[in-house]
Order: C-alpha cells, then structure tokens, then sequence
C-alpha cells in the first residue's frame, strides 16, 4: 500500500481539523502530542515515499470525504505538508472551500511542460500533473488562507 490513512477520533473535536500529509508515520506520531494538547481532530494523509499522493484511490477518498459533506462539521481546516506534501496540502483543499493552507516551500506541479529547467524528481515528471488535483495553484482558490 502507498498511503495510510490516521484518524484518531479519541479527541475528536469539532472545532478544528488539522490535515497533515506526512511522508512516513514518524512524522504522524510526532504532531500526535500538538493535537492532543490543542484538542484538535486530525486525519493524516501518510505516503510511502514520494508520490504526491498522485493515486486514484486518494482523489476517491478525498472525493468521498467532500461528497459526504465531511469537512462541514469542522469550524476550521487547515491543511499542512512540508516536502512533497505541501503539493498535496495546496492540491486537496480544494475539497474543504474555506480551508487554510499551511504549505512549507510549496511545489505547485512537476508537468515538465511547465517545469522544464527542474531535473529533480525524474520519475514522478511522467505523472499526469494535469488533470484531477493537478496543478496546486489552481486548487487553491476556495482556501480562505494560504
């Protein structure tokens, strides 16, 4: 499997949901400790290695959680991710209109059409950076903050 999904709801609070896309659970575990103290809900988004959570099983999910009206029961969402994840971050806010996105040194896509000068990342470039969540500036558009 290449993503994992963390929902603790043992202090699930409806006030804020934090959204963290994390590359492995370590990260997870570290923030565990700054949601319990702040009383915030938390769903993370975990990725086994680099693939900007490009996966139709991810865009499904994320298309349920917004069909389903999830988000709604949140008085604040912020999304946040930091490496490859802050692509992701930008890119699935778009599923919570209103939401804050946290991006630390955001990519906002890795189409070699745009990106041309930029070597880094070889094999994710073959990824379709153009069509559902693609391009992270365009997803943008409905946070209230970025």
């Amino acid at each position: 499997m290449r993503h994992s999904l963390v929902k603790n709801r043992s202090f699930w609070s409806p006030l804020r949901l934090l959204l963290p896309f994390a590359l492995i659970l370590k990260t997870h575990i570290l923030l565990g400790g700054l949601f319990k103290k702040n009383g915030w809900s938390h769903l993370s988004i975990i990725s086994d290695g680099d693939t900007w959570f490009h996966d139709p099983k991810v865009y499904a999910y994320f298309d349920r959680l917004d069909d389903d009206g999830f988000f709604d029961d949140f008085d604040h969402v912020v999304f946040y991710g930091a490496g490859p994840c802050k692509y992701a971050a930008a890119a699935f806010s778009v599923a919570a209109p209103g939401a804050t996105v946290d991006a630390i040194q955001p990519q906002t896509t890795l189409d070699p059409r745009i990106t041309d000068w930029d070597d880094r990342y070889m094999k994710m470039r073959r990824t379709d950076f153009t069509s559902r969540y693609g391009y992270a500036p365009n997803m943008l558009d409905a946070a209230e903050q970025a």
